[in-house]
């Protein structure tokens, strides 16, 4: 099952930065449950605009958080390009989820606009527009190992080894010709 949380963005400038950009939307696809050590993605699409100049290159980032650690697990981007006077941009983030099975994982995603040049200075990267996002949890699920079944060509080859024992044992009590050596104490 896959959820999808809309949220609204929230746009804040940098202390001492103009506001070049202004974030309208942000969702995710996100895996509502998964296995431990998962393979998983989150999709996170940005919407938004930013002051076109021809001069401005614009991209996107966005960081998948871990809640329970803080840490970034993944940092995902995209390029918008120079002209973003309107753009949708989905960022595509891949994680392995926690090896802890039946637990919960509080995640958030962070989506950063960034100017490439041009907007404090000559060359250089610089952050236009910060949006935290609300949280997220995916659950994680009992494991799912399954015992290991004998196969079919197991038990097939175990019973023709068995088969074959059986045989020489019952030819070897009935040849005469074999000598049986008996030695007494």
């Amino acid at each position: 099952m896959i959820a999808t949380l809309l949220l609204a963005g929230r746009s804040s400038a940098v202390a001492g930065s103009y506001t070049y950009c202004k974030i309208t939307g942000v969702s995710y696809d996100y895996p509502h449950e998964a296995q431990p050590d998962q393979r998983i993605q989150v999709n996170t699409t940005i919407s938004g605009s930013c002051v076109t100049d021809q001069m401005k290159y614009y991209s996107i980032r966005v960081d998948l958080i871990d809640l329970t650690s803080g840490n970034t697990i993944t940092i995902g981007s995209s390029p918008i390009g120079y002209r973003a006077e309107n753009f949708s941009v989905t960022v595509t983030d891949t994680a392995i989820t926690p090896s802890t099975p039946n637990a919960s994982w509080p995640v958030q995603v962070r989506v950063y606009v960034m100017n490439a040049g041009g907007g404090g200075g000559p060359g250089g990267t610089y952050l236009i527009t910060y949006s935290a996002t609300t949280n997220a949890t995916i659950q994680i699920l009992a494991s799912t190992e399954v015992p290991e079944i004998p196969s079919l060509l197991t038990c097939l080859t175990f019973a023709l080894i068995l088969g074959l024992v059986a045989v020489l044992l019952a030819v070897n009590n009935g040849n005469p010709n074999l000598e049986r050596k008996h030695t007494e104490p």
